[in-house]
């Protein structure tokens, strides 16, 4: 399941143990009732021994990563269907909240830019239009002080 010395084998371990059910955890480690680095007695000598010596493992060869392991195995294998599949579900519902909140994300900052870009585009669009309307205005004015004077000169004196 992990390298021997690996070091981040604790944590995620620890991480799975807190996603099983709380009877599986009291089957782990009757004596100790929370989760936790020492959840159990083997469990905790072999964390402060990789933690001290990352490069060995423990005197029977197995890492704390293959001794969790192990015992993860045992302990589901002995649980129930009912257990297994509740167990199942949260895994599976932690997945999607976390993919859905990565998505909330992405989708907040497409929104974000796509509004941003359609405030740039009005503020463009307007600009444009009041440009044209000023020309329009320019050529009208134009021709209506063109006809003023053609008139004032086609008018007799």
């Amino acid at each position: 399941l992990f390298a021997p010395s690996s070091k981040m084998a604790a944590p995620i371990l620890l991480r799975l143990l807190a996603l099983l059910p709380a009877s599986l955890c009291f089957q782990l480690a009757p004596q100790q009732r929370s989760l936790g680095p020492a959840w159990a007695p083997r469990a905790g000598a072999a964390l402060a021994q990789a933690e001290a010596d990352p490069g060995g493992g423990d005197d029977d060869g197995l890492s704390l990563g293959d001794e969790l392991a192990s015992q993860l195995r045992q302990a589901l294998g002995s649980m129930e269907k009912e257990e297994l599949r509740a167990s199942d579900e949260r895994v599976l519902d932690s997945m999607v909240d976390e993919r859905k909140q990565a998505f909330n994300a992405v989708q907040g900052d497409l929104a974000d830019a796509a509004s941003k870009l359609q405030d740039e585009l009005e503020s463009r669009l307007e600009a444009e239009l009041t440009s044209v309307k000023a020309e329009a205005m320019a050529k009208i004015d134009a021709a209506v002080d063109k006809l003023r004077a053609s008139a004032a000169a086609a008018e007799p004196a």
